[in-house]
């Protein structure tokens, strides 16, 4: 697994590590993360990192812990006997479902994302992170993960008397799957006509 945190403050910077990497470390055999801390040439070292990884596993997936930027042209010079190795793409940047058919283009075979021009995403993730990795295909661990949020924006609508509209984010969060749904943690990609598994 690949995952990217943007350039945020140094506290959500902290907090998505401190969260993201035992996670993926507990389930994948290799993890690069990398960490946006402004100023540095991140670009390169992700696509060589994402380069190594496809070249060496049959399957690897992206975390994308960013905002709204379309970092799918970060990765449009990936091989293209490589591509169908890219297996999830998860995007917690907002409005980020419009970028469906982008990463399809360059092999993805499934895609998670918000619709949301603002979003909060991150409720989202600390759900659906745990359940991916428990196992559970995207069709189940997407809505689960939207069925939490959902239950956390009522309750917070509740608790803050009309300051907070919990139907009106829940609307903006709510995570959409495209492509396999039922992709789950181990499973096996196709191998491209020609090209061994």
């Amino acid at each position: 697994a690949l995952a990217f945190r943007d350039h945020v403050v140094p506290f959500q910077q902290c907090g998505t590590r401190l969260f993201t990497l035992p996670q993926l470390a507990a389930h994948y055999a290799e993890v690069r993360y990398f960490t946006d801390r402004g100023g540095e040439p991140v670009r390169e070292r992700i696509v060589s990192a994402m380069m190594a990884l496809l070249g060496r596993y049959r399957e690897v997936d992206l975390f994308l812990l960013t905002h709204g930027t379309p970092y799918c042209v970060w990765f449009a010079a990936l091989p293209r006997r490589l591509r169908g190795r890219l297996r999830l793409v998860y995007n917690t940047g907002c409005g980020g479902t419009r970028e469906w058919p982008l990463w399809r283009a360059l092999g993805a075979r499934a895609y998670v994302a918000h619709p949301g021009a603002l979003s909060l995403s991150p409720f989202f993730y600390f759900y659906f992170l745990r359940r991916w990795n428990g196992g559970l295909p995207l069709w189940r661990a997407v809505p689960e993960a939207n069925a939490r949020v959902a239950r956390l924006f009522s309750l917070g609508s509740i608790l803050l008397a009309g300051a907070f509209d919990g139907a009106a984010w829940e609307r903006e969060t709510r995570a959409v799957v495209f492509g396999d749904a039922a992709l789950h943690l181990g499973s096996v990609p196709v191998a491209p006509a020609g090209e061994p598994r």
